[in-house]
């Protein structure tokens, strides 16, 4: 696939969703299983918002939240932006908590696919999701009684 297919999610992903600002360093953690052209889309897209790009390469953890390598660990609490790109979540990590308590913006892109980077969930109007869960959770913390119904039957 072609990696300008793929522009569209990651400008999306580092501009809407972790803001990459200007001098701010970024870590894409990935691991030898992962497509080498997402994590060139995500780094072509860091630099060009003003990132200082880091690619940290590891071997795929066995499991998900299994604890990462040390110097991943490290490469991680120096960042401002992680974005996690390899097989397994990392969410549940100690490096993850350690990285957020310093203030880093966390992004899970665990196992995503060629074809998820131009279709699907990813290339969604973040900022059109972003106004409609705002308004459906101000709608729910106003009302007293809530009524869901479907076509299908559903009446709660």
């Amino acid at each position: 696939m072609e990696i300008t297919r793929m522009a569209f999610a990651a400008n999306m992903l580092i501009n809407q969703v972790v803001q990459v600002k200007k001098g701010e360093t970024v870590v894409i953690v990935t691991d030898t299983d992962r497509p080498r052209i997402i994590t060139q889309a995500l780094a072509y897209s860091a630099i060009s918002a003003g990132g200082k790009v880091v690619v940290v390469t590891m071997e795929p953890q066995e499991i998900g939240g299994a604890e990462l390598p040390a110097p991943v660990a490290a490469a991680m609490a120096a960042a401002q932006v992680v974005i996690n790109q390899s097989t397994h979540s990392i969410t549940h990590t100690v490096a993850v908590r350690e990285a957020m308590k310093k203030g880093a913006r966390v992004a899970n892109l665990r196992n995503v696919t060629e074809e998820m980077m131009v279709s699907g969930g990813i290339t969604a109007d973040y900022q059109q999701v972003k106004r409609t869960t705002e308004k459906l959770a101000r709608l729910l913390t106003e009302a007293d009684v809530i009524r869901l119904t479907t076509p299908e039957g559903t009446d709660f």
